[in-house]
């Protein structure tokens, strides 16, 4: 390194700039931790606890009145008829039920007495499937024939639905007027919201506003402004964790041969390894792929190597009815994880197989051992209950690890 190159990255550590957008950058934020700003799921959760007039929240049914007054005031626009009185204030909201996933919907607002079914479908990290919308409406006029449906498509940036019938019918919402409503809502009760639920839903709406809606930031211009000032500097640093992180996927084809000699290879790129497993290759439904691999197969163990190297067992395009039994076996079954969903993609099962130490360099030597116990662990412990469930699950017998042994 040379004595000018050593002076910028000297400057860049002793920049006030860069102290100041360490500070915001290491503000708490519960979503942060958990990791779930990223988990289609857990939107759905919040939002309908929000919904739900006797949630822990205590706001009542301040923010289901605002909802539907928006959703309202959205169908006036696109002259979709929906089954709302002007600005939600004539709503009794005397026996709300929210239902979570019931007929596969993501929120279901029930109520009699107001003569309502609100179909909320929630599209952030997944795009819609062809049918999804209309199935999920014929299915409510069927199952509660004395309730009105109210069709809402609640996306990042509320667009349309795909089709022109369901454009007629759903009512398209952005989580730009979510996080505006929070935001008005907390203004508007005051002091009447506890601390912990405004710090909670403070936090939530910075989340939505930097990693689902993209809005500009004090931390962005902030970062800019380093960036314009140390350019160099930065650009090196950069050059220099993508050297450090640079991954060997041949570790991680060695150890599945020697410690999980059941996954089979699919196809593999720079950026990732995919595996079949042949005991579910008797599921005809699970080869019904169109365009995800070659292969046609419709599930697969994927690792990818992003700040930790993760295990997942990802649902690829497939029919909806196939979609729909694997969520459920996501939701209900262990070892299996509640589903994320990422565009047409489902994920299923996630193990950490690798994490990678600040500080230290990534190596065959340190990373090898890791990724073998990590993997012996898998097939010791997860793999065949795995399989298993999803074998019971399209009425396969069960197969007993001893008889697979040599």
């Amino acid at each position: 390194m040379t004595e000018t190159q050593a002076a910028a990255l000297r400057a860049l550590s002793s920049d006030p700039y860069l102290k100041r957008l360490e500070d915001l950058l290491s503000e708490f934020n519960l979503f942060d931790v958990l990791q779930i700003g990223h988990m289609e799921l857990q939107h759905s959760w919040l939002v309908s606890w929000l919904l739900d007039p006797h949630g822990s929240h205590g706001l009542g049914d301040a923010f289901l009145r605002d909802f539907l007054a928006q959703a309202t005031a959205a169908a006036e626009e696109r002259g979709i008829s929906v089954p709302s009185p002007s600005d939600g204030v004539d709503w009794r909201f005397t026996d709300i039920e929210i239902a979570r996933e019931r007929h596969y919907i993501d929120i279901l607002v029930l109520s009699e007495a107001d003569a309502l079914a609100c179909i909320i479908e929630n599209k952030i990290f997944s795009n819609e499937i062809p049918g999804q919308l209309r199935w999920y409406l014929e299915t409510v006029r069927t199952t509660y024939p004395k309730l009105r449906p109210f069709p809402i498509f609640l996306t990042p940036d509320g667009r349309k639905p795909l089709t022109e019938r369901d454009q007629a019918d759903y009512v398209p919402l952005g989580y730009a007027q979510v996080a505006d409503m929070i935001d008005t809502m907390l203004q508007a009760h005051g002091p009447d919201v506890g601390a912990p639920v405004r710090s909670f839903l403070e936090q939530y709406t910075r989340l939505l506003r930097r990693f689902i809606l993209n809005t500009p930031s004090d931390i962005d211009d902030l970062a800019l402004q380093v960036y314009n000032r140390h350019r160099e500097a930065i650009e090196r640093v950069i050059a220099a964790k993508s050297r450090a992180f640079a991954f060997n996927w041949s570790l991680v084809d060695d150890a599945v041969q020697a410690h999980a000699p059941l996954l089979e290879p699919d196809v593999h790129s720079k950026s990732y390894r995919r595996f079949y497993v042949p005991a579910l290759e008797e599921i005809p439904e699970l080869r019904e792929g169109d365009y995800w691999t070659g292969s046609g197969r419709e599930l697969l163990f994927e690792f990818r190597n992003y700040d930790t190297l993760w295990l997942d067992l990802v649902v690829g395009p497939c029919r909806e009815r196939t979609r729909q039994r694997l969520h459920k076996i996501g939701r209900e079954r262990e070892p299996f994880h509640a589903p994320r969903s990422k565009r047409n993609y489902q994920y299923i099962y996630r193990r950490p197989i690798l994490h990678k130490q600040e500080g230290v360099q990534l190596n065959a030597e340190n990373a090898k051992p890791e990724i073998e116990r990590a993997l012996a662990e898998f097939f010791a412990h997860d793999f065949w209950p795995v399989v298993n469930g999803i074998r019971i699950e399209f009425g396969l017998e069960p197969i007993s690890p001893e008889a697979t042994q040599p």
